[in-house]
């Protein structure tokens, strides 16, 4: 017996998930054999409201908070995927705090806080957390549907969010008890499905084995990819040869959705009300935005639902058409245009070689934006996917059922091999790039005697140094209770000693992280591809890392390009760097010891680990 079985009293362990995390909604799908499944929300409906209320001594997510939203609107979020991985100071958060109805306050490092009154007390979430709340009714909602229990995901951001930026969306994803399996960009995950449409089977997606060099090789077929939700825009040219999709070139504006069409819909009608004469029309945004915010949305729906061109009524007294529609949001259409340029002048590639253009997202249902798009494509007609909403959903599944099926990746022959002598080269050669596609080429040292097969992988990544693991187990025990409606308080202490912050709450996986960083470590020196450089300073600490061909100085933990050389012990614990301010030397000199550069070694390493062996 090999004791694989389980009892009949365990937990059996669910599919992976595709998780489509967008600003104003979250889908979740799951590829179930060859058919996707949606997975429904609390209310029964495909598509969750990315937004969460704290009422009284509740908590409440998606479409239950949402509804609420007029009634209380200082303590109902929303847009937190334009606030996640960014400061308190970033212009596009600054530019955006005048439409939230919810306060955005900064911390005393300038990080980004939500504040609420939640059981009668002031509180105040990262949008980590916010975003944490999220994730685990998302995991909640699919176990209930599916009747097991969820561990493992793939979830999809925009094509322009940043290192820190996907980072922060790993720690909401720990605390919400969800394995990330990959985090792939929004319009990566659409062209993922797309190429299944195109009657190329599962299995060649996965294993995509290449031609071999004695075979004709199929012509290229250029896809653009316009990804237009309620909050970003992803622009993706992709290529497809042989059942293989390769990214080309990606362009995009995490500022720019259907909420800004709304934006400025609810702009026209604060103006009208100002010219009527309407006392304090100019402080009313908030108010607006918090009763009629649903309003405008359907608005912008049902003038473009069946060719409805007639005027639709907001409100009591406020009509608006399809003509000053578009009026109001030209300069957004041309943005648009502007991007999709962009992508394909990254790409180096000119309009008359894209085959097809394909819409993604609910607000590519804008007439007058096809028309621009259109227009920009020398007339070439539009493919409005069959899948537009959930067309990420699905592609983030695919990929999911790809990265945890079992067996063999691929199989590479080198067909038409001669006869050799003995001692004959054989060369194999392994590559992993960033988005965890592997290829393998292999072959003899013969002119012409080559093969490769591309195929998509998971690529492990050791998760971030010790530290922050260590502060997420504080994180992952307030937003416990909080999804629990938190009746009792939970103090919300930062900055706590390493030592008490993990003591009893083991953060997942770090066993697992150790082992990994002990292969990728040996791995790393056999390679030589990375290296680093530390300086030991007196005063100050710094290091480097060498990868591909380019230099990059590593900050630490709080943005810092220069790690302070000093350790301090407390009654309760040490400090490490910069943590160690100049009152704690002043009124602890004792126990402040500046220059100890071996203890600070460790720490440097750790700061190199996630971004050399990603």
């Amino acid at each position: 017996m090999n004791g694989s079985g389980s009892s009949s009293g365990s937990v059996r362990k669910g599919p992976a998930i595709g998780i489509d995390l967008g600003s104003e909604y979250t889908r979740v799908a799951l590829l179930d054999g060859k058919q996707f499944r949606m997975i429904l929300d609390d209310h029964g409906k495909p598509a969750m409201p990315s937004y969460v209320a704290f009422v009284g001594s509740e908590v409440l997510v998606g479409e239950a908070a949402r509804k609420q939203a007029a009634q209380n609107p200082i303590n109902t979020i929303f847009d937190v995927i334009r606030l996640i991985g960014r400061k308190y100071n970033h212009p596009l958060v600054r530019n955006d705090m005048w439409r939230w109805p919810f306060k955005v306050v900064a911390s005393q490092n300038e990080r980004l806080l939500i504040e609420v009154v939640w059981n009668g007390k002031l509180w105040h979430f990262t949008p980590v957390e916010i975003c944490s709340l999220i994730l685990t009714q998302v995991k909640k909602n699919a176990e209930t549907y599916l009747g097991t229990t969820i561990t493992d995901a793939v979830i999809t951001v925009p094509v322009q969010f940043n290192y820190e930026q996907r980072e922060a969306i790993k720690v909401a994803c720990t605390i919400a008890h969800l394995n990330v399996l990959q985090i792939v960009s929004s319009p990566a995950a659409s062209a993922l499905l797309f190429g299944s449409e195109r009657q190329l089977k599962i299995t060649r997606m996965i294993t995509s084995m290449a031609r071999s060099i004695f075979t004709s090789e199929p012509e290229e077929y250029n896809m653009v990819i316009f990804d237009l939700g309620a909050g970003t825009l992803d622009v993706c040219l992709i290529t497809m040869k042989d059942a293989v999709c390769q990214v080309q070139a990606t362009a995009g504006d995490v500022h720019l959705g259907g909420s800004d069409f709304d934006t400025n819909m609810i702009n026209y009608f604060i103006y009208l009300l100002k010219e009527s004469g309407h006392k304090d029309a100019g402080n009313i945004f908030r108010d607006v935005v918090s009763k009629h915010r649903t309003d405008f949305e359907r608005a912008k729906s049902a003038l473009f639902s069946g060719g409805n061109m007639t005027p639709v009524m907001i409100g009591s007294n406020f009509f608006i058409s399809a003509e000053e529609f578009n009026e109001l949001n030209k300069e957004l259409f041309l943005k648009c245009v502007d991007t999709i340029n962009m992508c394909l002048r990254n790409a180096k590639m000119e309009v008359g070689k894209v085959d097809e253009v394909i819409l993604v997202g609910g607000s590519t249902r804008i007439p007058m934006l096809q028309d621009h798009i259109s227009q920009y494509f020398r007339g070439k007609q539009l493919k409005a996917s069959n899948h537009l909403e959930t067309a990420v959903a699905c592609g983030a599944a695919l990929q999911a059922s790809f990265l945890t099926m079992r067996g063999h990746v691929g199989k590479l022959e080198l067909p038409g091999t001669p006869i050799s002598p003995n001692g004959c080269d054989f060369k194999v050669c392994f590559q992993v790039d960033e988005n965890g596609t592997l290829t393998v080429t292999s072959g003899k040292s013969f002119p012409g005697m080559w093969n490769s097969i591309t195929m998509t992988i998971y690529n492990i990544e050791v998760s971030r140094r010790k530290v922050q693991e260590a502060l997420l187990c504080k994180e992952v025990e307030k937003v416990s209770k909080v999804s629990r409606t938190m009746k009792s308080d939970y103090p919300r202490k930062r900055n706590q000693p390493m030592e008490k912050q993990v003591s009893g709450r083991p953060t997942v996986g770090v066993e697992k992280s150790k082992k990994i960083m002990g292969q990728s470590s040996r791995q790393h020196i056999e390679t030589k591809e990375d290296a680093i450089g530390i300086d030991f300073g007196t005063t100050y600490s710094c290091i480097a890392i060498w990868k591909h061909n380019a230099v990059k100085i590593i900050e630490n933990e709080y943005g810092s390009r220069a790690t302070c050389s000093c350790v301090a012990f407390t009654d309760t614990g040490r400090l490490i760097g910069d943590t160690v301010n100049k009152e704690q030397v002043a009124s602890n000199p004792a126990n402040s010891i500046p220059s100890l550069n071996f203890y600070l070694f460790c720490m440097l390493i750790f700061l190199t680990e996630s971004l050399l062996f990603k």
